[in-house]
């Protein structure tokens, strides 16, 4: 198949995966990028590198209904951006006020405000990585669930096994997908739950 054929494929695949999620449909944009791929909330576009293109067909349906499943938390994804920018916005603010509020008449009143940026800057700084680690991984997993609904649990693990070989996949994508498998092979029946009504009647 040409790059462009393959391109028309991946738009159809798109429209049918989204329309199956019932999702608007997100543009499918082709770049040059190091990046495999990538959704930008902000103009509900999924963004793929040309790299894509070389992979089998199984592991790009599945990379392709991931990035639909993010299409479904845009609102989520947009208020983390609008957040993220306020909490930017505000760590600058805060020294400025003071310096506007404080009488210009002592030393103090640069101090103060260049100390409370900095201690602003650093509580934003060393709080960020947990929060955004903690929240990312939640929705990467629950875009992997909308992949799995798309493609198949089964497909979906072998996918991103397959992809983790050669790209970073967080250990909790896999260990999610590997119980979803799991809980398909060997379902639990609710009678036999620890704490269950076992009495027969």
């Amino acid at each position: 198949m040409k790059d462009g054929e393959e391109e028309a494929y991946i738009r159809a695949m798109t429209g049918e995966f989204a329309a199956q999620l019932h999702v608007r449909m997100p543009e499918v944009r082709f770049v040059n990028s190091s990046a495999p791929c990538g959704y930008d909330p902000l103009f509900n576009r999924i963004e793929l590198g040309h790299a894509i293109l070389g992979l089998p067909s199984s592991i790009v349906r599945v990379i392709v209904a991931h990035e639909v499943g993010h299409a479904m938390q845009r609102k989520a994804l947009l208020r983390e951006m609008v957040t993220h920018g306020l909490g930017k916005g505000l760590i600058v603010a805060v020294p400025w006020l003071l310096y506007a509020w404080m009488p210009h008449q002592k030393a103090w009143d640069i101090v103060i405000p260049v100390a409370a940026f900095v201690v602003a800057y650093g509580l934003y700084v060393s709080s960020a990585p947990a929060r955004e680690s903690n929240h990312g991984v939640a929705l990467q997993v629950e875009a992997d669930r909308s992949a799995a609904l798309l493609c198949g649990s089964e497909p979906t693990l072998r996918a991103l096994e397959t992809l983790s070989t050669c790209t970073r996949i967080r250990p909790e994508r896999l260990e999610a997908l590997r119980a979803r498998v799991a809980h398909e092979q060997h379902p639990v029946d609710a009678s036999q739950k620890p704490g269950g009504d076992n009495c027969g009647y």
